[in-house]
């Protein structure tokens, strides 16, 4: 298998311990190990900007009992947060007073809003960010009840760095965060908060970023929660976005598309029924130190790149799917795939509207230290290729129960071995005494009038004069037999079913 490297990693071949679940069809195999993981999210967590202070040339005070048309100094601030961004320039920041403001916001680059405490400032409405520049948000609640509570949009390089800020998607909104910035330069960069969606039955997310999207999510000690179901999608990572997610939890499943990728560590997941976490993008996705809480199996899916480490599970549900490529079963494995593994205790092929497969790769081995079974009510099949192929129990002989079909020869290549038929009432093989030209009725049901009937010597009795012949062959009844005028011997005989 070719090696597989992460982007920020070490080469795959340097690395050992935990696999990268590819797709069949990408033919990867990749092994990270969790600390490697925690490592690169550190290192990229490392870039986050102080929170201690906000970079500032100067200061516009807003207030519940300021006006628009104030100085905005502190001592006659404006009122609302909007008007203080009309009139400041880059490098300005706004402080908010504590209360309620409804209004809807268009950020400015250079221009930083931060609240005066935690938890006291909200901002009810729609806040977007589309410049070309860096804003720094701080100790804000940002709430509404319709559109995209926080949208981050357009073609410029856009970096949006927030601290202690809270969001909630309420009843009516679409989602808490909608990304649709198309610049690879963009940055969304977010510590110490929590966003949620109250109402997700309309199909609002906690993030979504479109098919078209670029550039790179960083949240640390962010937790992202579906208050009111947790099989609904709460991050939907499309787009060529890098996102990676630190410290927290995640209530509701991860959704990775496109050329998106996901890193995960230090997370607890959880939904009800549904997998944690399905990537069908071409890039990775990893789970690095995670508790996994959900009943579904696989609890990771989909026919995207996967690695990780350390993976605990709370419920359940457990286990990765290596692919849910139309007309193949997903294979699942309890705590690790099947890829690299030498023995596993459990293995399913669900049956998907086509049909299921297990390969097994050239020059591996299937062994069953129990039973392999096949069925179901349509007809099923063991294939080999066309070369070779062995099945063998090293420690008994082969036993198979119902009608076997060979389409080719049937060869027996050690000596002294072959078939053995065993006789019985009505079996296929059996013994006759001859009465010389007497025919002799020989009673088996499991004859057709179209069989054919092999006879041999057992033992020699009177005088063989010829070949016993048979006379006739009665269908479900039997057949008789006769031999030479003096004949008693003692003949076997076989029944051979016709083909046809």
């Amino acid at each position: 298998m070719s090696d597989t490297k992460i982007s920020g990693m070490p080469a795959a071949s340097a690395l050992t311990g935990v696999e990268l679940v590819a797709g069949v069809q990408s033919g990867a195999n990749v092994k990270v190990t969790a600390s490697q993981v925690n490592t690169y999210v550190t290192s990229t967590l490392g870039s986050l900007a102080p929170r201690s202070s906000i970079p500032q040339t100067g200061l516009f005070y807003v207030a519940k009992n300021g006006n628009d048309t104030n100085a905005g100094d502190i001592a006659n601030p404006f009122l609302t947060i909007g008007a203080a961004i009309t009139a400041a320039t880059s490098g300005t920041t706004i402080d908010v007073a504590p209360g309620n403001y409804v209004e809807n916001v268009t950020l400015k680059a250079g221009v930083s809003i931060q609240g005066q405490q935690a938890r006291s400032v909200y901002v009810t409405g729609n806040m977007t960010a589309a410049y070309s520049g860096t804003v720094y948000l701080h100790s804000l609640d940002l709430q509404g009840t319709s559109g995209a509570i926080l949208t981050i949009s357009g073609s410029n390089a856009t970096k949006l760095d927030v601290h202690d800020v809270h969001i909630d998607a309420q009843s009516g909104a679409t989602n808490a965060v909608n990304y649709t910035a198309t610049n690879a330069l963009t940055q969304f960069e977010a510590e110490d908060g929590s966003f949620n969606v109250i109402n997700s039955s309309g199909g609002a997310t906690v993030f979504t970023s479109s098919s078209g999207s670029a550039g790179s999510i960083i949240w640390e000690d962010i937790s992202a929660r579906i208050a009111d179901n947790l099989d609904n999608v709460s991050l939907n990572i499309g787009g060529a976005v890098s996102f990676v997610h630190t410290l927290d939890t995640v209530d509701g499943s991860v959704q990775v598309a496109n050329s998106a990728s996901y890193i995960g560590t230090d997370i607890r997941y959880t939904t009800s029924t549904v997998p944690v976490l399905t990537t069908n993008s071409s890039s990775v996705s990893a789970l690095g130190t995670v508790d996994i809480s959900t009943t579904a199996v696989p609890a990771v899916t989909g026919a995207g790149l996967f690695a990780y480490g350390l993976v605990g599970y709370s419920s359940t549900g457990y286990g990765f799917a290596p692919t849910l490529n139309v007309g193949t079963g997903a294979i699942i494995a309890p705590i690790s795939s099947l890829s690299v593994l030498g023995t596993v205790n459990k293995v399913v092929i669900t049956p998907p509207s086509v049909g299921s497969t297990l390969t097994i790769a050239n020059g591996k081995t299937l062994t069953a230290s129990n039973s392999l079974t096949l069925s179901g009510t349509d007809s099923t099949a063991m294939t080999f290729p066309s070369t070779s192929a062995t099945i063998a129990r090293t420690d008994a002989a082969q036993s198979f129960t119902g009608n076997q079909t060979f389409a080719g020869n049937t060869i027996f290549s050690v000596a002294a071995s072959g078939p053995t038929l065993k006789q019985g009432a009505n079996g296929r093989v059996g013994t006759f005494v001859a009465n010389g030209a007497t025919p002799v009725t020989v009673n088996n049901t499991s004859i057709a009038v179209t069989d054919a009937i092999a006879i041999s010597l057992n033992t020699v009795g009177g005088t063989i004069s010829g070949a016993p012949y048979i006379v006739t062959i009665t269908g479900a009844s039997g057949f008789t037999v006769a031999a030479g005028a003096a004949d008693t011997s003692t003949y076997n005989y076989a029944i051979i079913k016709n083909a046809a």
